[in-house]
Parts: structure tokens; C-alpha cells; sequence
């Protein structure tokens, strides 16, 4: 039979073992909610090189991969904010024929291995190819988005920028963590 102090120990420490995880999750949450957001604010220092980009009536986020509290997050945010003055649209995609070659596309870590396909595929195109895993932009993507020091920082590749056709405006390059791919 317990006694009331050992009743009472158990339940602290149930408390702690339940408290932990509610806030890991919570800074888990906060991060795709950054991420999302400062997709729009990247937009804000790329010119997108394909004349087509610029006649649509929407701006395309294409998602491709599995990242379900990114993907909330974006329906959630661009629900009522436009980028470039335009609403947005965003656009899950299962297989890299799906991908619009347009607006920005978000490479989630469980599709690292297409990484150099859809540089092939879509070199030139004016895309703003993003991830948020540790070493994308070494591997292919213009924009990674990374904790670093428990703070948002961003990863850009110039390189693989200009193999895109995206320009990046000098302000946000002083600002990146700037990566050479060809020094890998």
C-alpha cells in the first residue's frame, strides 16, 4: 500500500514526464509556423526569372513530400496572405510530374533523394526550390531553412540560385549562412 508522500511523488513526476513533451512539441510548432511564414518573406528578394510567373493570378507553393505540420501551417497562413500582391495556392504533390515549374517549391526530407531530378527537370525554370533539413543546401535546394542555436536561420546555395534562374537580392544574401556546392 502507498503512502500519501509517495503518492504525491508520483504524481510530480508523472507531471514532469507529461510536461516535457508538450513543450518540445510546442517549439516543434513554432518552428513550421516560422517557416511558413518567412517563405513570403523570401519572396520579398527573388526575382523570378519565368515570364509565366508573372502573368498567373496565383502564386503557387508546391509541397513535395510528407510534412503535415509544415503543410497546416501553410493552408493556415496563406489562407488570407498573398505573396506579390496575388492569393496563393498551395499544392501537395506526391510525384515530381506534378511539381509546377513555377513560385516556390518546398522539398520535404523524406524526398532528399529526388533532389537532383528536379534540378534537372527544372533548371532555368525560375522555381525557388526550399527545404528544411540539414544539408539540402548542399544537395540542391536554393533555400534551407534550419535551427540553428535555437533560433530560425536560413541556408542559401547561390550556385544552385543561379542554376534555377533565381536572383537573390544582396540584403538577403548578407543575411544567409551561404553554401558552396562546389567545394562538396
Amino acid at each position: 500500500m502507498r503512502t500519501g508522500v509517495d503518492k504525491y511523488l508520483l504524481g510530480i513526476v508523472l507531471i514532469l514526464f507529461c510536461v516535457k513533451p508538450v513543450s518540445a512539441q510546442r517549439e516543434l510548432v513554432d518552428e513550421y509556423y516560422l517557416k511558413a511564414v518567412f517563405l513570403e518573406r523570401f519572396t520579398r528578394f527573388v526575382t523570378f526569372k519565368e515570364e509565366e510567373a508573372s502573368v498567373r493570378d496565383d502564386f503557387y507553393i508546391s509541397m513535395y513530400g510528407e510534412n503535415e505540420p509544415l503543410r497546416e501551417y501553410l493552408i493556415s497562413v496563406y489562407e488570407k496572405q498573398l505573396i506579390q500582391n496575388k492569393p496563393v495556392i498551395i499544392h501537395v504533390v506526391s510525384e515530381i510530374s506534378e511539381i509546377k515549374p513555377y513560385g516556390i517549391l518546398i522539398v520535404c526530407r523524406d524526398k532528399e533523394r529526388d533532389l537532383g531530378k528536379i534540378g534537372k527537370e527544372f533548371a532555368g525554370k525560375g522555381l525557388l526550390v526550399v527545404g528544411d533539413t540539414p544539408g539540402f543546401a548542399s544537395k540542391g535546394v536554393v533555400i534551407n531553412m534550419i535551427i540553428k542555436d535555437r533560433k530560425m536561420r536560413y541556408e542559401i546555395n547561390p550556385r544552385t540560385a543561379a542554376d534555377y534562374a533565381i536572383e537573390i537580392d544582396r540584403l538577403l544574401l548578407s543575411n544567409a549562412i551561404l553554401i558552396d556546392s562546389s567545394e562538396e
